[in-house]
């Protein structure tokens, strides 16, 4: 028999005040492969100098320069993609006033309120299975929109990267419950 899993988010209600954490989910395949990258990646940038003469009697090479610059840019944002997949985290919290997204590495990261008396219309958002969609390009390096989505005012924030679809769709009742219960 198959082991009844219970949920990524960790749910905790205290009173009007409900905090959810919802940890990225792992995608070990883009782990293995960024780490491998980089790895490579980091012995290139380490022989860099010597293959190429980014330091030459002239001077300083400014094709090689500008070529160096994107080059670190590009592993740096390689390594932050792994951080994100190992120890990402959203929390959402909702209270009488306002609802607060938060997605943080190691507790830091962007944080967006929004005034609750303008949210409305919380939803499933589908991720398609089609490997040439946008979306689920994006899902799956655990980027883009998230599987729970509400409108405020003309924009529609979304949360839940790494959920089911069940588990998406218990938080979507419990949001609007939550709602319900603000007026």
């Amino acid at each position: 028999m198959e082991k009844l899993n219970n949920g990524r988010a960790k749910i905790n209600n205290e009173g009007v005040k409900t905090k959810l954490s919802i940890p990225t989910k792992r995608n070990y395949v883009i782990i293995i492969f960024s780490s491998v990258w980089l790895f490579i990646w980091i012995s290139f940038s380490s022989s860099f100098n010597s293959m190429f003469g980014l330091f030459t009697d002239e001077g300083i090479s400014s094709f090689f320069l500008i070529w160096i610059t994107f080059w670190f840019i590009g592993g740096l944002t390689v390594f932050l993609l792994i951080l994100w997949n190992l120890f990402g985290k959203e929390t959402i919290t909702i209270n009488s006033t306002s609802i607060e997204l938060k997605r943080s590495l190691f507790g830091i990261g962007r944080k967006k309120l929004y005034d609750i008396k303008h949210v409305e219309n919380f939803r499933f958002n589908e991720i398609p299975d089609n490997m040439f969609s946008i979306k689920y390009r994006l899902a799956f390096w655990g980027l883009g929109e998230g599987k729970v989505k509400f409108d405020y005012g003309m924009k529609s924030p979304s949360f839940g990267h790494g959920l089911e679809d069940a588990e998406s769709n218990y938080i979507v009742n419990l949001m609007k419950e939550k709602l319900t219960n603000k007026s």
